[in-house]
């Protein structure tokens, strides 16, 4: 199944500052597409369906702050979505564009590299 084809930017919820959701995040609608997946990589692109923002990231935002130098992160940890694209060494339970999946970011990198779901 070919996937149709990417747009250059998205729109994505950054989390631009430390406080509670409704002033720490913002729309961005003109937020760059990531990258398709190299041949040979383990990454899976995702466009994403469904998300909802969860009690334990409004508390993360609360508590934690944004990380200087870094880019501003996309919230949120657990989505559902289809596969538009995966490298060669994904799972082959995900590699097959059209795949519907739910799945989930780490903490670790949405806090440090600024990586997430909401968009």
């Amino acid at each position: 199944m070919a996937s149709p084809p990417l747009p250059p930017t998205m729109h994505a919820w950054l989390r631009q500052r430390r406080g509670p959701a409704r002033t720490s995040l913002e729309l961005a609608t003109s937020y760059p597409t990531p990258s398709l997946p190299s041949a040979s990589s383990a990454e899976v692109l995702i466009r994403v369906s469904y998300v909802a923002l969860q009690f334990s990231s409004e508390v993360l935002f609360k508590t934690l702050p944004v990380i200087p130098f870094t880019a501003p992160s996309i919230a949120e940890l657990e989505f559902t979505g289809t596969v538009v694209a995966a490298g060669s060494a994904a799972s082959s339970d995900v590699r097959e564009v059209g795949t519907r999946v739910v799945a989930y970011q780490n903490i670790p990198d949405m806090v440090l590299f600024g990586r997430g779901a909401l968009v």
